[in-house]
């Protein structure tokens, strides 16, 4: 599936969005043009957030924990706190 346009779209948040389920519901809303703020337990552990890199291909995906956000915008990391 190619980008979604979420410009003025809602934006969801997702608490546990590295898990099985929170992974879904994000994936779906992306899909649904929604921007997506999830929350994970560690940023800096890529093997458990990659797949979330590669869901916020589709729109605009931002997840963070207590120390770190990132946000995704079409695959791009847009900005870094």
């Amino acid at each position: 599936m190619g980008p979604v346009d979420h410009s003025g779209a809602y934006t969801a948040a997702v608490s546990g969005a590295s898990g099985f389920i929170g992974t879904e519901l994000v994936k779906q809303l992306l899909e649904k043009g929604y921007n997506v703020k999830g929350t994970v337990r560690d940023t800096s552990n890529t093997e458990k957030t990659a797949h979330l890199t590669k869901l916020a291909e589709v729109g605009c995906l931002m997840y963070a924990c207590a120390l770190h956000t990132i946000c995704m915008i079409h695959g791009q990391l847009c900005h870094a706190a």
